[in-house]
């Protein structure tokens, strides 16, 4: 349980940023459909933080019908 299984073949950086980019493809489309079909009520608020730091932070709400 201990030792990696020598069949298997780590993917190179290039191999996996391609798998990345294929799936942010075809997730993207399929999330926009269900959002248009689905949502309710979205509510955007941002909040800049305190006054030792930079960050903002962006918070999305999103109510759907499921």
């Amino acid at each position: 349980m201990n030792e990696l299984d020598p069949a298997f073949h780590i993917p190179d950086v290039k191999l996996v940023k391609r798998m990345i980019h294929l799936a942010h493809n075809h997730s993207v489309p399929l999330l926009r459909d269900n959002l248009k079909q689905n949502v309710i009520k979205v509510s955007l608020t941002m909040d800049f933080g305190q006054e030792k730091t930079d960050k903002v932070l962006l918070e999305l709400l999103v109510y759907t019908s499921l």
